[in-house]
Order: C-alpha cells, then sequence, then structure tokens
C-alpha cells in the first residue's frame, strides 16, 4: 500500500518548478547505491515505511534488503485522543518528541542550518513521507472506548486494533482500509513502468476533482512559517482539521468485527481522495519554501551512503537517536498504552493502479 505516498509526491512534484524537483533528486539520487529505485523525488517517499523491514516477504518489504530500522516508528502519527466513552487516561502532549509533528519540525530546523547531504536527505525523504501520513485520519487519532471489541481501552492505535471484515485479504482492520482509501490504492512499490504510468494518470485525475481552488483548508501562507521558525504550530493546526475529519468520517458508522457498508465505503474513497490532493499542493508549498536552503549540488561521484557520511552528520545522528532512545524509554515508563502504534503505514490508495 505504497501507492498513497507515492501520489502525495506525483501531486507534489507537479506543483513545483522543474528546476525544484532537480534539485531535490540531486540530493535524493546520492543515496541510489544503497537503495535502488528508492532515490527519486517520487519514490524516496516511500523510503520511511520500507526501511522499518525486518524479512522480505512482508507488505512494504519488497524491493530492498531488509533494513531493520524501527527506532523511527512513531515519527510516522500522532495520538489526539478520540475519547467518547470519557476512559479515564493520563493526558499528554500528543505533538511532544516523538511524534510526526515534532519529527516535521526537527526538518524544518535541520533544513534552516545543515549543511550536511547526508542530514539533508535524511530529512528529506521523512518529509516526503510524514505529510501524506498526516493528512490520513487515522494517523492523526488514538480512539479510546469501553468495548474491547473496538481494541483497548488503553487506545486503539489508530483504528489499528478495530478488527474488520473486507473483499481484501490484506486489509483486516479499520487503519488499513483507512491507508488504502477504501481499497482504491493498494499497489505496492516497486511498480512496473505501466504502473509508474497509471499513477501519473491517478494523480491527475485526483488532481482535476480536487483542485487547488477547491480546499478551503489550503492557505498559500502556511510556508511564511519559514525559515523565521520551524513551523510546529503550523503543523499542529493541520492535525487538528485532520483529526476531526477522524472522528466525523473514520469512526461513525463503522462496527468492529463487521464488514463496513457501501455507504461507509464511498466515504473512505471520497476523503482519501480529497485529502491526497491537500498532502500533495501542502507538500509542494512546504518543498518550494525550503528549497531556496538547500546547498549547491556536489559534484559527481559522491553517489553512495557511504562517501556521504561524514563527522558532523555521525554527530547529529547519534545525538538525535541518544533524545529518541530517550523519550522512548520515558514513554515506557508513564505512556497509558503498552507499545507503540503500527501507524507507520503509508498513506493511502489500489484498483486503478
Amino acid at each position: 500500500m505504497d501507492t498513497g505516498h507515492l501520489l502525495v509526491a506525483e501531486i507534489a512534484k507537479t506543483q513545483l518548478a522543474a528546476s525544484q524537483v532537480a534539485a531535490f533528486d540531486g540530493l535524493l539520487e546520492k543515496w541510489a547505491q544503497d537503495f535502488p529505485g528508492m532515490s527519486d523525488f517520487v519514490s524516496s517517499s516511500v523510503w520511511p515505511d520500507h526501511i522499518k523491514c525486518t524479512r522480505a516477504g512482508r507488505p512494504m518489504c519488497d524491493g530492498l534488503p531488509p533494513a531493520g530500522l524501527n527506532e523511527f516508528d512513531t515519527w510516522h502519527y500522532v495520538d489526539l485522543d478520540f475519547n467518547p466513552d470519557h476512559v479515564q487516561v493520563e493526558q499528554q502532549n500528543p505533538y511532544q518528541n516523538p511524534s510526526a509533528v515534532w519529527a516535521l519540525a526537527q526538518a524544518m530546523r535541520t533544513f534552516q542550518t545543515s549543511r550536511s547531504e547526508w542530514a539533508l536527505n535524511f530529512m528529506l525523504r521523512f518529509v516526503l513521507h510524514i505529510v501524506g501520513d498526516l493528512h490520513q485520519p487515522l494517523h492523526c487519532a488514538e480512539g479510546l472506548f469501553n468495548d474491547t471489541k473496538f481494541g483497548d481501552v488503553m487506545g486503539d492505535r489508530g483504528g489499528n486494533l478495530i478488527r474488520i471484515r473486507t473483499q481484501w485479504r490484506e486489509l483486516t482492520n479499520l487503519h488499513l482500509l483507512w491507508d488504502a482509501a477504501g481499497g482504491l490504492y493498494m499497489a505496492e512499490w516497486p511498480f512496473s513502468s505501466e504502473q509508474q504510468a497509471q499513477l501519473r494518470r491517478n494523480a491527475s485525475q485526483i488532481m482535476k476533482r480536487f483542485p487547488r481552488s477547491s480546499l478551503k483548508e489550503l492557505n498559500a501562507a502556511d510556508m511564511s512559517c519559514y525559515p523565521s521558525s520551524d513551523c510546529a504550530a503550523v503543523f499542529r493546526g493541520w492535525v487538528k482539521d485532520v483529526h476531526a475529519l477522524a472522528i466525523q468520517d473514520a469512526y461513525r458508522g463503522v462496527r468492529a468485527g463487521a464488514e463496513p457498508s457501501a455507504a461507509y465505503l464511498a466515504r473512505v474513497r471520497e476523503v482519501s481522495r480529497r485529502q491526497l490532493a491537500l498532502a500533495g499542493y501542502r507538500l509542494a508549498d512546504l518543498l518550494a519554501a525550503v528549497s531556496p536552503s538547500l546547498p549547491t549540488p556536489a559534484a559527481e561521484g559522491n553517489n553512495t551512503l557511504g562517501n556521504t557520511l561524514n563527522i558532523q552528520a555521525i554527530c547529529a545522528l547519534q545525538g538525535l537517536l541518544l533524545v529518541i532512545f530517550g523519550a522512548m524509554l520515558f514513554r515506557q515508563r508513564l505512556a497509558r498504552q503498552p507499545a507503540p502504534s503500527e501507524r507507520g503505514r503509508s498513506l493511502l490508495e489500489c484498483g486503478e493502479v
């Protein structure tokens, strides 16, 4: 179910100048030897999901050797509560480290200050991915219910614990149904040439159905926050809007253990396609804002991950990992749920690809 992320990136690509896309491609292709076929503007959007793979043959684990990097799983979602049963839980800040909002804000800081190609490449890949995740309603919600059929009173992990029946073997829970846009887009990377062509056609159809002018939430001034800030306030605003969709559209009218109605599936598909368009436009605006901050591309030949590593990048990554590990240990002691969500899955979309 990589198609949703690829669609978001494809939509964003159409909104940027060719020179801007070329600059991003020039940076991303530095890792082409280590991540072949996943080092251009569009394909890099699925990299943050694929690096989590521990063995081949699992969803989103084809085409690359397993990397087993799960340290960044919490960068894919925000645990904003939906608590209709008023379950008594300890209140926490859902936007703090680690969360998708925190990770995006850190990426903006990296774009502001870093001259390390390695650091910029790493954060660019996550930005291409996280913006998509934050527009899937169940990446921005944590359902708390007394009914244990809905998972656990301590949280449903963004719908991952709400089991449902569908005609698709892969779509076994509510979160996956929304990841796949109600079964519309379920193809996974790597794509054939025909699938790539269909991806471009699908992106064009989505933009035609949902042009910029039709999306009232789309604010061209959002990215004026950069470079004077890390834009965290803007990202929190996005999440609040998408969280409202989770309450209004994702949780309403669904029954655990049952097959979603035709009306519910139609709603999933319409909302998902709209969110794909919105995510693509916002991703383009964000990248257009940060593109002047990118350094001039280095000379040819530094096209491997090993060659681009330097002391600055290593130290920065070590510091980042220490912060993440410290936060994870703290959350394990205080958090109300036993394990991180599996919400680091791709956003939406299949049948047309």
